[in-house]
């Protein structure tokens, strides 16, 4: 008997953006509900609009404009003994060559 596996593929038809309030088009006439989501939706286009125009402020303000900053970091087991219990391979006590292991970097050690 086979198994069925997996989660079947979900497809969605219209995506709604956040950044803008809905538009009036098909509302129904007189619906509350409605009437309170445009309500949100504008009151959440205006709060990003006032929180971006902050930033815009404190920046000129400050004479900053956009930066960039690149952190380099060495990664290894020496720099990072941790990294050997993130291995793909087991190998015996005292092995020689770490390469064998195969120490990988956890993603939560990238976000750092």
């Amino acid at each position: 008997m086979p198994l069925s596996l997996g989660v079947p593929l979900v497809r969605l038809e219209r995506r709604l953006a956040v950044t803008a309030a809905p538009r009036d088009e098909g509302a129904p006439d007189g619906s509350p509900l409605w009437a309170e989501l445009s309500a949100g939706w504008r009151e959440i286009g205006d709060a990003r609009s006032a929180v971006l125009a902050a930033f815009a402020r404190a920046a000129a303000n400050a004479g900053l404009g956009p930066r960039e900053a690149v952190l380099r970091r060495r990664i290894s087991v020496e720099t990072h003994p941790e990294l050997v219990d993130h291995s793909f391979y087991r190998q015996p006590g005292g092995w020689p060559e770490m390469e064998d292991r195969y120490p990988v970097v956890p993603m939560t050690m990238l976000m750092g």
